[in-house]
């Protein structure tokens, strides 16, 4: 408590000194401001954040049919002055969990008890992904620019701001732009906005430059917006929103929009483990184990009942899914190893969207057999066939997807690890 109520002391008189500086120097006030961000992040561990992405993909259409490629600058430029944002073609959402173990982001699906090892890109396995936002992209901005030059004052909301500019160049930089099997580390330059009446840092920007030829896009503009939530008594400095748009050759882009919320802090008792965060602790099985905990063989056939809704508002890959089983699992000799009404679980592994169609992919984990939880996995007897391993594809022809419920036929396979998600 003593320690508590010190740290609250010496935060509330920080605050008041960098109220007092909103009238000194630009550099000093950034001075301070740098000082208590690096206390922000120094407390960043402590917490976990649900982070939901929507990506999207949004395509320029041109009246000029047979018109010479442009430049990536004049792309740029085009870019720069238009008023009106790209139609969006497709997209997808994901929902994950965040935090920061030794400096880094570490992520999980929503709800699972663990967290993997490994990047955003090593969990999602495709498209555009962006990382950093949780806390490393902040400790890059203020630790790598003890200082940074004042660019100007701007008013956003009738909230004066103060706008400061940095360079990092390519031997600096640690901005990982991770396209589909593409990964480079370009140069940028940025700004941040500070308030400084409060001494909060409001934004973080980065733009590279024209990327290389050969990468097949002209430049990535990240963004992204700060604010600060009680999580546990504590006030702490929290993103709230990120965008990062890549523009391509074509002039096409891809948006990636990550939105944190849910944030709180770890319990006394949690512990970050680094195994298969697919599905929760399981029991083993053993050889000598009773008839109603053996192995659930492969190639039978079911019919279950998805009980989850699913809402094309709200929905996004690595919900949870819970289903209930309507026909009983049978053995070859008929003996009923699962009666219905158990329960299945699992989550959403996609969940995208092309004009008028939606398409969603689920795996089932485990099942409830007895008292016990025990591995299970399934494959679709019918529906699409690029589904990956584990994994059934349901695809819906109409604007908006509104399923309170969703019955469909399943045939039994061995348990898979949780499958990357495939274009």
């Amino acid at each position: 408590m003593r320690v508590a109520l010190a740290f609250a002391i010496v935060f509330a008189a920080t605050a008041m000194a960098i109220t007092a500086q909103s009238r000194a120097d630009p550099s000093d006030l950034f001075k301070d401001v740098r000082q208590r961000v690096l206390a922000d992040l120094a407390r960043i561990p402590n917490y976990t954040c649900v982070e939901t992405v929507t990506r999207q993909n949004m395509y320029r259409q041109s009246s000029r049919r047979f018109a010479l490629q442009p430049t990536c600058g004049e792309i740029i430029r085009q870019r720069d002055a238009r008023k009106r944002s790209l139609p969006v073609t497709s997209w997808n959402r994901l929902r994950l969990e965040v935090a920061i173990a030794d400096e880094n982001e570490i992520y999980s699906w929503v709800g699972a008890s663990t967290f993997q090892e490994g990047n955003v890109h090593d969990l999602v396995g495709y498209g555009q992904t962006a990382g950093g936002e949780f806390g490393p992209i902040l400790a890059a901005t203020f630790v790598e620019h003890a200082g940074m030059r004042l660019l100007g004052e701007r008013t956003e909301g009738g909230r004066r701001l103060l706008e400061y500019g940095f360079d990092t160049p390519r031997e600096l930089s640690q901005w990982v732009l991770k396209i589909g099997s593409s990964e480079f580390t370009p140069p940028y330059s940025g700004s941040v906005l500070i308030d400084p009446n409060t001494g909060d840092v409001v934004q973080v920007t980065r733009r590279t430059s024209e990327l290389p030829p050969e990468t097949g896009y002209c430049q990535s503009i990240h963004q992204i917006r700060y604010g600060r939530v009680q999580i546990a008594g504590s006030d702490a400095l929290i993103p709230r929103e990120a965008r990062l748009v890549t523009i391509a050759q074509d002039g096409s882009e891809l948006v990636n929009v990550d939105s944190f919320e849910s944030c709180r802090e770890y319990e006394a008792e949690s512990v970050l483990r680094f195994d298969d965060a697919g599905s929760p602790p399981a029991v083993s099985l053993q050889a000598s184990a009773p008839d109603w905990l053996a192995p659930i063989p492969a190639g039978v056939p079911f019919d279950c009942r998805i009980v989850t809704p699913i809402d094309s508002n709200t929905a996004a890959a690595g919900d949870p899914v819970e289903a209930v089983l309507r026909s009983p699992i049978k053995d070859p000799d008929g003996v009923v190893l699962v009666a219905p009404g158990a329960r299945i679980h699992g989550r959403l592994l996609r969940f995208s969207s092309t004009s008028d169609s939606y398409e969603l992919g689920v795996q089932f984990n485990w099942i409830e057999r007895g008292s016990a939880r025990v591995p299970f996995g399934a494959i679709r007897k019918s529906g699409p066939l690029r589904a990956a391993p584990g994994m059934g594809i349901f695809v819906f022809k109409q604007p908006r997807l509104r399923l309170p419920q969703l019955d469909s036929s399943w045939i039994t396979a061995a348990p898979e690890a949780a499958p990357r998600q495939n274009p």
